[in-house]
């Protein structure tokens, strides 16, 4: 679907996000979700994330354990928690979120057959010092020489695409929670709209379903317009 995938740090850290947490179903609780999250050690409100220091706890058996819980019934679990316990486990001594996080997308994205996707951190690139938003998402893309932005459904928020439109590059949005409600696939533990991680979808269709599911996705031509 993508080229280039680029992975955000240079931006500030936003605590309502997603940037150190992702949701899995309640097993208390159902269909609501709960989040499993990274502990960060003491920052300022205005931290980059690339600046954001990992606490060092036990976290990721506390998380393995909870994922255990919730998922020990799912019908691809056998498949999915060892792996998923591989790719944390090798990662407790990290101490860079940003670090983190750009393993655990590479080597999902690879699990996933997305071999062909060049994967780099906003912070890596020169001439984005004191943008912001738009004129950052902008600047990258020209940066990659790129014509197609593909973001979020959030972006639409705040993106004037104008700018993007002056400068020849088309804005393509990408409502992926829309697209998970559409797909529909059963789940173990209910959730509420499959707002949850990745980790949900691999328990319960595994990762051969998700491959063709992926597949599907990239061939279906994608709404620009609000």
């Amino acid at each position: 679907m993508c080229d280039v995938f680029v992975l955000h740090d240079i931006v500030e850290y936003t605590k309502s996000g997603v940037t150190r947490r992702v949701k899995v179903a309640d097993f208390y609780n159902t269909p609501a979700t709960q989040w499993l999250t990274v502990p960060l050690e003491n920052h300022s409100d205005f931290s980059k994330i690339i600046e954001l220091k990992i606490k060092t706890e036990n976290w990721i058996d506390k998380h393995l354990s909870y994922i255990k819980t919730i998922y020990k019934n799912a019908p691809f679990y056998d498949e999915c928690f060892g792996v998923l316990s591989t790719l944390l486990l090798q990662n407790k001594h990290e101490t860079s979120l940003t670090s983190l996080n750009s393993k655990l997308i590479i080597d999902i994205a690879k699990l996933l057959g997305l071999h062909d996707i060049q994967f780099i951190n906003s912070t890596e690139m020169d001439g984005l010092e004191g943008l912001k938003a738009d004129c950052l998402n902008l600047a990258i893309v020209r940066n990659l020489g790129g014509n197609v932005y593909l973001c979020g459904h959030g972006g639409k928020n705040y993106q004037n695409e104008s700018l993007f439109k002056e400068a020849s590059i088309e804005v393509v949005y990408v409502d992926s929670m829309q697209i998970l409600k559409e797909y529909n696939y059963s789940q173990v533990v209910s959730t509420e709209n499959y707002g949850v991680s990745i980790i949900d979808m691999w328990m319960n269709v595994g990762l051969e379903e998700m491959k063709t599911f992926l597949c599907r996705l990239g061939e279906t031509p994608i709404n620009t317009k609000t």
